[in-house]
């Protein structure tokens, strides 16, 4: 999916990711409501526990959240950059299970978190020179791209912690169904982002009549995966 994304920023260079969520959470929206179908009921209502509310509009904020930083984060930086911070959240998860639930750590757990700690500072900080060359090319023409950078920077690096608290969040509504979960999310991504849009200073929506072909068949296939994690 992260591949997908950073194709169609390279394809539409002011794309941006409200713009991107939009159109892909619409098409999740549509297909979570054919999954629901005559149950939409039970799933959007019935089946919420009103004891946990609160936690459950946290997980779907959180979950919009993560969203919008993975693919702010792409669009200034390679998704390996993205993928490798994502890794730290089991790492994050692992140390605020401790902390805040006790809950313990085998040798073999805290083995396996060194190592996928050391692994990615290792991939990080042993990037070849030319690579980082090539990403300040790409993203570095004064002021402006050094806003943007930094933008991207501290979406990439907020990713793990939203990861984490949507891991511990999950732990205490385990009896929610993730199509709720998921169709919420959806539906409220969709109108978050469409009223950011709607109100926008740019014509957000006209800038989707540029698209060719191949950026709606990206986009389409970019919403159904998207329905599917």
């Amino acid at each position: 999916m992260q591949t997908i994304g950073k194709y169609l920023y390279l394809r539409n260079p002011n794309l941006n990711p409200f713009q991107l969520l939009l159109v892909s959470q619409m098409i999740c929206a549509i297909i979570f409501s054919a999954i629901m179908n005559v149950n939409v009921k039970y799933y959007m209502y019935e089946c919420i526990d009103r004891k946990v509310m609160p936690l459950f509009f946290t997980r779907i904020g959180c979950n919009i959240l993560i969203m919008i930083s993975v693919y702010t984060a792409i669009k200034g930086l390679p998704p390996v950059y993205v993928a490798l911070t994502s890794n730290f959240g089991p790492l994050l998860t692992a140390l605020f299970s401790f902390i805040l639930f006790k809950k313990s750590i085998s040798k073999l757990d805290i083995m396996v978190l060194i190592i996928s700690f050391i692994g990615v500072v290792v991939l990080i900080y042993g990037t070849p020179d030319h690579v980082v060359a090539e990403i300040e090319v790409q993203t570095n023409e004064k002021a402006t791209n050094e806003i943007s950078m930094f933008i991207s920077i501290s979406a990439m690096l907020a990713i793990p912690f939203l990861s984490c608290a949507m891991a511990l969040i999950m732990r205490q509504i385990r009896q929610m169904s993730e199509i709720t979960i998921s169709g919420y999310s959806s539906y409220l991504t969709v109108i978050c982002l469409g009223t950011i849009n709607l109100f926008s200073n740019n014509n957000q929506v006209a800038f989707y009549t540029n698209f060719k072909s191949l950026d709606w068949i990206l986009i389409c296939s970019f919403g159904a995966l998207a329905s599917l994690m």
